[in-house]
């Protein structure tokens, strides 16, 4: 097995790419359920009837679901980044205010989406 050449800094930003990534989807996951609930509740057309209705539903919840699971993802890359950060200060000294105000904005970030998970759920 060959060594890991990645520095902290590159684990920092695949991390953080990664909860960019996540919260991208949970936006689209949220767009989509707003626009079956729009649906839902227009008068006539595709929201008239109960089975439909009740299929646009079922849609909203598992779109809900997956806003949630995507903001938990999205936390979570924050955290990976915010601890590569934290290590990336230990290991590069000379940079260490630079990766503590990372490690922050990343600490920030993660509690946004698990605030927003919570509100989605």
């Amino acid at each position: 097995m060959e060594p890991d050449e990645r520095t902290w800094d590159d684990l920092a930003a695949e991390a953080h790419e990664r909860g960019q990534r996540a919260g991208r989807r949970a936006a689209q996951a949220r767009e989509r359920v707003a626009e079956i609930e729009e649906r839902l509740h227009a008068p006539g057309g595709s929201g008239s009837d109960a089975q439909t209705a009740e299929r646009a539903a079922g849609h909203a919840d598992d779109g809900r679901e997956r806003s949630v699971a995507a903001h938990l993802a999205a936390a979570r890359g924050h955290e990976l980044a915010e601890k590569a950060h934290e290590r990336a200060a230990v290991t590069d000294p000379a940079r260490a205010a630079e990766h503590h105000q990372h490690a922050q904005r990343h600490h920030t970030e993660a509690e946004q989406h698990r605030q927003e998970a919570e509100n989605d759920s």
